[in-house]
Formats: structure tokens, C-alpha cells, sequence
């Protein structure tokens, strides 16, 4: 698996959770880097793109006002990215 790919979209990750980033990027990051990342089955793949999805449409409710899983959705790509060194 790519180090360098996973490297961007944990510092991406960290941004967004201090603050100074925003998750549309990440799910944006998340899709593009996904695609290029070698050695990720084709569940695992779906698995990226479904979590970038998700985190668009959460970023989208916060931009509105709305509560959204953001939070969970991090923690969660948080504990993949761990288990996916």
C-alpha cells in the first residue's frame, strides 16, 4: 500500500479535526487517493469511496446548520487508516 497516500490523507484527517481543514476536502482526497492506492481490494476500495461519500453529505449538513456524524465519520476513517498502515 502507498505510505506517501496514506500519509496526505491522515494529515488531511488531522486538519479537518483540528479545525483548519475542511471535510469536503478529505472526501475529496479520500476519493482521488483511493483509486491510486495499490494493494486495497475491491471491498476495501468501495469501503473508501462509501466513507468519502458519507463524509461529503456530513460536511454539507454542518455547512447548513444541521447536526451530522461528522465526528464519528473521522474516528471511524481514523481507526481504518490505523489498521492500514
Amino acid at each position: 500500500m502507498n505510505t506517501a497516500l496514506l500519509g496526505r490523507i491522515r494529515d488531511l484527517l488531522a486538519q479537518v479535526q483540528a479545525g483548519q481543514g475542511d471535510a469536503s476536502q478529505l472526501a475529496d482526497a479520500l476519493r482521488g487517493n483511493a483509486q491510486a492506492m495499490e494493494g486495497l481490494s475491491y471491498a476495501q476500495l468501495r469501503q473508501l469511496e462509501s466513507l468519502a461519500d458519507e463524509l461529503q453529505q456530513a460536511a454539507e449538513l454542518e455547512a447548513d446548520g444541521f447536526e451530522s456524524p461528522l465526528a464519528a465519520l473521522m474516528a471511524h476513517l481514523q481507526q481504518w487508516l490505523g489498521s492500514h498502515h
